[in-house]
Order: structure tokens, then C-alpha cells, then sequence
């Protein structure tokens, strides 16, 4: 089973500017959220309008947004069907979004929340 954690990190909010890369305990919100995904040992992709941003973390992917992608109302769903409409996707069974913005989070409830996901007539959520 191939899980896909995703992180959205726009840099350009417009009602909290910056919120996805405030500091929180001198760490950026975004730092915890891929340290956490680090942890679930599933692969990670960051998308974001922010070019520096993406070249300053390590994970296995990142999406530049470009174009209609910096629209700063444009939603977590959107971007995601801009994926899978690119066939990003089509290497993952599940794609677990994980925002920056909640970094206070456990792994076992990550892992019951997968494992729910799975179990459910082992139909893929969409």
C-alpha cells in the first residue's frame, strides 16, 4: 500500500500572511508537519508558490505552483485535482493531507486513521 502525505504550504494567505511558516517554539509550523510525515516513513510532498521555500526542505517531492496555481484563494482541493489530473497520483493507493498549520499531532492516531481508511471495504478514499 503506497501512501502519499501531503503538505500544502502557500506562503501568500492573505487573511494570516505567512501562517504556514510562523514560528512556533522558534520552528517553523511547516518544520513540524514534515518532521511528523518523516516519522510515518510514507513518502512526502510539499506544494507551494514559494521557490525558496521548497529548495530549503528535504522530502521526496515538491510542486512550484505556478500561474493559476498562485491564486491565494485557490483551495486544498483544487491543487490536488491539478495533481491527479497531471497523474501525480497514480502512484498511490491513499494521499493523507497533512496541513502546517495543526503541528501538534500523533503518530498512532495517524496510524488509526490509515488503518480506518483501509479498512473500510479496503475502498480508497476519494
Amino acid at each position: 500500500m503506497q501512501i502519499l502525505n501531503y503538505i500544502p504550504c502557500k506562503t501568500n494567505s492573505t487573511r494570516i500572511t505567512g501562517k504556514n511558516i510562523k514560528s512556533y517554539k522558534n520552528k517553523l509550523l511547516v518544520d513540524y508537519t514534515i518532521r511528523f510525515a518523516k516519522q510515518t516513513k510514507n513518502k512526502i510532498l510539499l506544494s507551494s508558490e514559494n521557490e525558496e521555500l521548497l529548495k530549503s526542505k528535504s522530502v521526496d517531492f515538491k510542486h512550484l505552483r505556478r500561474g493559476i496555481m498562485k491564486n491565494k484563494n485557490l483551495s486544498n482541493l483544487k491543487v490536488m485535482q491539478h495533481l491527479a489530473k497531471n497523474g501525480f497520483f497514480n502512484y498511490f493507493d491513499y494521499i493523507c493531507l497533512l496541513q502546517p498549520t495543526h503541528p501538534l499531532r500523533r503518530l498512532i492516531d495517524y496510524k488509526n486513521i490509515i488503518n480506518s481508511a483501509v479498512n473500510i471495504n479496503n475502498t480508497p478514499l476519494v
